[in-house]
């Protein structure tokens, strides 16, 4: 008997971290994130009669409100010859957000599994960097199997006349909330090698969220400290200093970032102009607008707020974005430590989303199911600690 209790919380462990390291890795697609969903079903439908898939009457609203609302985008997608394909491809995160939310329910998932497998899939994101740098990816055979297995980018990109060198994934976003939940929570080993995977993966927005809460956090300590660098950065910008400059360089629009979002805000902007009542009920997941940034038709673009309100309506996006908020305030303010980071980090996610694709990502998902469970699991404990109390 006490060999089967500790094999197994090892088992439940090695389970967790393939599940979540298979939704961060390949959020895009592959066989790891295939398996990873199989397994989170196969989980599902064993524990279906138990009564740790009890859920709140508000959850349940709430998931009830969202399968309709993506539902009725379908049906207006549908209408317009979309095809079934592109629509479940556009819907399935956030269908499959009430299947994550039963494997959490079960504690196959939780804040401590998906720090770890973002260590993992960073750790990864170093090495190939290095090994892109020495040459590894320029041998065509490996190059397009990393490519195709790891859904990814690899090899130099410049940043305004500085080359680094970069691995880049679907997933890599997906450090984000992990960084800000191991800084809030003072875990500075789980955060510096998140960190390093998107400092590896080039992610000039990405790096900026993260010394945004970096200051959030320590604003008291960092007055005197940012006053002192400064001046420092004003005196060597004023000479031109040229290792001032080119760190002024790598943030700028050499390689049409902003441009490139700004054309896809004026293609969304002259779609609703064009159909208004778009604006009301949405264009429908799957459609297609012309973004004036790729200068092509596209179905998807890395504003992800705009893209959103365009492909489900203002209605409907309005309540998702203030879920999102809300709940991170009640996080943040009714929760303990742990809790608290986990409001700050889909905050922080939230913010990402404006300059990129990740607001309905898979690992957004599986963050977000992560952080329902632990607030509706923290409340829980709290009442039967009341109950208790005033029972003595």
């Amino acid at each position: 008997m006490r060999k089967i209790k500790l094999y197994y919380p090892k088992l439940k462990n090695i389970i967790s971290l393939f599940i979540l390291f298979g939704l961060i890795m390949q959020s895009g697609g592959g066989i790891i994130r295939t398996l990873s969903l199989v397994l989170c079903l196969g989980l599902v439908l064993i524990n279906l009669t138990s009564k740790k898939l009890k859920v709140p009457n508000s959850i349940i609203i709430v998931f009830a409100f969202i399968s309709a609302s993506i539902s009725i985008s379908g049906i207006i997608s549908a209408i317009q010859n979309v095809s079934i394909d592109s629509i479940i491809s556009f819907n399935f995160s956030m269908y499959f957000l009430i299947i994550l939310f039963f494997v959490a329910k079960t504690n196959y998932i939780d804040i401590k599994g998906y720090v770890k497998a973002c260590e993992y899939f960073s750790i990864i994101v170093v090495i190939l960097t290095i090994g892109t740098f020495l040459g590894l990816a320029r041998i065509d055979f490996i190059k397009q199997k990393l490519i195709y297995f790891f859904n990814g980018i690899y090899g130099p990109k410049s940043f305004g006349g500085i080359v680094l060198w970069i691995a880049y994934f679907q997933g890599t976003l997906a450090l984000i909330p992990a960084c800000v939940y191991s800084l809030f929570i003072k875990k500075y080993v789980p955060f510096f090698i998140c960190f390093l995977g998107i400092l590896f993966s080039g992610s000039r927005f990405g790096l900026l969220v993260i010394v945004l809460f970096y200051c959030i956090f320590n604003y008291n300590k960092l007055i005197k400290v940012f006053f002192v660098i400064g001046i420092f950065v004003l005196i060597g910008y004023l000479t031109e200093n040229p290792i001032i400059m080119s760190l002024f360089s790598m943030f700028d629009n050499s390689d049409g970032g902003v441009s490139i979002r700004s054309g896809h805000l004026r293609g969304i902007i002259e779609l609703f102009e064009v159909h208004p009542s778009y604006l009301f009920w949405g264009q429908g997941p799957g459609s297609s607008f012309y973004s004036y940034g790729f200068k092509k038709y596209t179905d998807t673009c890395e504003i992800s707020h705009f893209d959103f309100l365009r492909k489900y309506g203002i209605f409907f996006s309005v309540i998702v974005f203030s879920i999102l908020l809300v709940f991170s305030y009640l996080l943040i303010r009714n929760t303990d430590k742990k809790g608290k980071g986990m409001g700050w980090a889909i905050i922080a996610h939230f913010i990402l989303a404006i300059s990129n694709p990740v607001l309905t990502s898979l690992p957004f998902m599986s963050f977000l199911t992560i952080s329902i469970t632990y607030y509706y699991s923290y409340l829980e404990k709290k009442r039967k600690q009341c109950k208790n109390i005033s029972v003595q």
